[in-house]
C-alpha cells in the first residue's frame, strides 16, 4: 500500500495501474471538437472541473438566450487560474452560436494573434480535409475565409467596426479572449500613429 502523504484516502496501485489516461485536450484540439460539433462534457475529462465547464457553458448560454429574448444587452466576466478551461468556454459558446444563419451569430476575439492564426489554420486544414473524405472538393482558402469570420483578432475586429461607427457588427455574440491583450487608447493611438508613418 502506498502512502497519500496530502490529506485524504490512501491511493490504491492496483487501482491506479488500472486507470484510464484522460489528459485534458490541447487547446487545438479542444478548437477541432467543438468546431466539429462536439460539447464540452464529450471532450473533457469527467471530473469536478468538466462538470465546472459544462455548467458554466450552460450558465452563459442561458444568459445569451434570455437577453435575445427580452432585447437586452449582457456582459459575462469569466475568470480563472491558468488552465481552468476559460477559453475552453469562449470557445464553446462561439462555436455553439455560429453560422451565419443563426439568429445569436457569434465572434470569437482574441488579442492573441498566435492564437488566432494557429486555430485558424488548424480548422481551415481539418474542413478542407473532412470535406475530401466526403467526396467534397473545398479550396483551403474557401475554408480559411469561413473560419475567418468565426476567429478573428480584436484589433481587426475593432478596426473593420471603425469603419462605419454607425453600422453594429453582424455578430450577435462577441467572446473575448485575451482582451487585455487588446491594449488601452493611449497604446493603441501609438501603435495606429506608427502604423501610418511605415506605410
Amino acid at each position: 500500500m502506498f502512502l497519500n502523504f496530502t490529506e485524504g484516502m490512501e491511493i490504491n496501485p492496483e487501482q491506479w495501474e488500472r486507470g484510464r489516461y484522460q489528459p485534458t485536450p490541447t487547446i487545438i484540439e479542444a478548437a477541432l471538437a467543438l468546431y466539429n460539433g462536439h460539447s464540452v462534457s464529450e471532450i473533457s475529462r469527467s471530473d469536478a472541473s468538466a462538470i465546472n465547464l459544462s455548467s458554466t457553458s450552460d450558465a452563459v448560454s442561458n444568459i445569451i438566450e434570455e437577453a435575445s429574448k427580452k432585447s437586452k444587452k449582457s456582459i459575462c466576466f469569466l475568470t480563472g487560474v491558468p488552465g481552468a478551461g476559460k477559453t475552453l468556454v469562449g470557445l464553446n459558446i462561439a462555436t455553439k452560436h455560429s453560422g451565419e444563419d443563426n439568429i445569436l451569430h457569434s465572434v470569437y476575439l482574441s488579442g492573441n494573434g498566435p492564437l488566432v492564426d494557429i486555430l485558424r489554420e488548424a480548422l481551415a486544414r481539418d474542413k478542407v480535409k473532412r470535406e475530401r473524405e466526403r467526396g467534397n472538393r473545398l479550396r483551403k482558402s474557401e475554408a480559411m475565409s469561413e473560419v475567418k469570420a468565426f476567429i478573428q483578432n480584436v484589433h481587426q475586429f475593432r478596426d473593420d467596426c471603425l469603419i462605419d461607427p454607425d453600422s453594429p457588427p453582424f455578430e450577435h455574440v462577441a467572446v473575448f479572449d485575451e482582451a487585455q491583450r487588446a491594449w488601452k487608447s493611449t497604446a493603441d493611438s501609438k501603435f495606429h500613429a506608427s502604423e501610418k508613418r511605415h506605410s
